[in-house]
């Protein structure tokens, strides 16, 4: 995914400054929506989940939570979905929750397809472990 732009950590800063809201209470904020400890981890659709949090905007109704997308981030980790820098491989989810479930975008996934992301991550991590284990002798 792309890196959140210069337009957008502006925005940010001047509806943070509009609302009084400090900077402890900004990455609060940012934690709880997206799991970043930080504004520079932030990629494009973060920082606007991010604004819409800031503005008052919530996610409309049935679509995918940050819960949900937390925990999406941690099984492509998990499964090795990473990027050379070592984070979440977005584009790679993208492409298989497009093959699988014909959804576009990230963007537009909702609530329930993304339990059935998760789940099917969970059974490809499980098959792994399994996998690895068979390799090595051990018992499952």
């Amino acid at each position: 995914m792309a890196a959140m732009t210069k337009a957008q950590r502006a925005k940010i800063f001047a509806v943070c400054r509009e609302r009084a809201i400090d900077n402890d209470l900004l990455h609060e904020l940012v934690y709880a929506e997206t799991g970043c400890g930080s504004l520079k981890e932030l990629s494009s659709s973060q920082a606007l989940q991010v604004i819409d949090r800031l503005e008052g905007r919530s996610v409309p109704k049935g679509m995918a939570t940050a819960k949900q997308k937390r925990f999406l981030e941690a099984l492509l980790r998990e499964i090795a979905w990473t990027t050379p820098a070592g984070g979440a491989d977005w584009s790679r989810l993208e492409a298989f929750v497009k093959s699988r479930y014909k959804v576009d975008s990230l963007q537009y996934l909702t609530s329930k397809t993304a339990g059935r992301a998760i789940e099917a991550l969970k059974d490809m991590k499980t098959r792994m472990k399994k996998a690895s284990l068979q390799g090595t002798g051990s018992v499952t």
